[in-house]
């Protein structure tokens, strides 16, 4: 005899029991946890206070709910005891995050790869800029009014450590900075600077941060010494930096994304039909050779990368395609 037709709120209900012990209410298993912040709070205290762990962390959410304003979600909480308990909670009490939070970028960045990239918005009239840093293994967020280089490098630095060391020296000659400055460097004793107080020092002691040349000494030093400090903790050592060839990323061992360079073909204009053809024989090309990759990761050998390298030079290093803002960009692909 065939069953009762069933809700989708009785599908989901028997999906999730557990048991029904006789005379009590059936256990149902809960796989996502909605948290908010008006008392979540206090059952994570009960559970410090206890000594006992979040048993499974990766399927708790934790979201502003009840002091977010039900109106006009775009303007700021308005009620001040509202706005007071959410910033204590995004404010307060973190050390614990925070350390893990450092102990998960430092793990990453000695993987095989590391994906960045960047986004801005305006806060309280102010820019900010939020700089996104993982792989398939994590992911980290940090925000800073700058997106620049020096920004960047001290988020994958994770601490306030300046480290003149051979990694620095050749950061700052890659970078054109004058001999005899990278000589001043050199033949001072002192090498590792724990603090931005005790680097700015060390700069004045040099004689550095009153000079207006370019490149401009203090910005390369400083750029330098934090590539320095980064390898002196043994972080990128072999780890290759992907991004969408933003100027603030290329350190190290770095490569494009592959959507993004595609991305600067695909928004090409053409003017005529030889420049479109030339533009999709092109895009072509460039995902022919991903998916070579692909099969290369599957089953790496010697002669597939060989073959590879030959790939990688005829999608990038054609003399011409008939389309000279194309040829200036596979250029510039194949350079980067």
């Amino acid at each position: 005899m065939p069953s009762a037709p069933r809700t989708l709120l009785d599908k989901i209900w028997d999906d999730h029991v557990v048991c029904t012990p006789p005379g009590e209410l059936p256990l149902l298993y809960i796989d996502r946890h909605l948290v908010h912040e008006v008392t979540s709070p206090q059952a994570f205290e009960g559970l410090r206070l206890a000594g006992r762990r979040l048993r499974r962390p990766e399927a708790t959410f934790a979201t502003p709910d009840h002091n977010v304003p039900t109106t006009d979600r775009r303007l700021p909480i308005a009620d001040p005891i509202s706005k007071r308990q959410v910033v204590r909670l995004l404010t307060t009490g973190l050390e614990t995050f925070r350390a893990e939070d450092e102990a998960v970028l430092k793990a990453g960045l000695g993987g095989a790869y590391v994906t960045v990239d960047d986004t801005g918005a305006r806060h309280a009239g102010k820019n900010g800029y939020t700089t996104q840093i993982g792989s398939y293994n994590f992911t980290t967020f940090r925000t800073g009014p700058s997106k620049s280089r020096l920004a960047f490098l001290s988020r994958l630095c994770g601490a306030s450590l300046y480290v003149i060391n051979d990694a620095a020296l050749d950061y700052m000659k890659e970078r054109n900075l004058p001999r005899v400055v990278i000589g001043k460097f050199k033949q001072h004793k002192a090498r590792i600077f724990s603090s931005p107080e005790d680097w700015e020092r060390h700069l004045q002691a040099l004689g550095l941060s009153g000079l207006k040349v370019a490149p401009d000494p203090v910005l390369i030093a400083s750029e330098g010494a934090l590539w320095g400090a980064i390898r002196h903790q043994g972080l990128l050592a072999d780890t290759v930096i992907v991004s969408d060839d933003a100027g603030q990323f290329r350190v190290g061992a770095h490569a494009l994304c592959w959507i993004h360079a595609e991305r600067l073909v695909h928004k090409l204009l053409p003017s005529n039909d030889k420049q479109r053809n030339a533009i999709e024989i092109a895009k072509r090309m460039i995902w022919w050779f991903y998916r070579a990759l692909k099969d290369y990761k599957l089953a790496p050998s010697a002669q597939q990368a060989q073959l590879l390298r030959a790939r990688f030079d005829r999608v990038f290093k054609r003399a011409s395609t008939g389309f000279a803002t194309l040829d200036r960009l596979l250029g510039r692909l194949f350079r980067n």
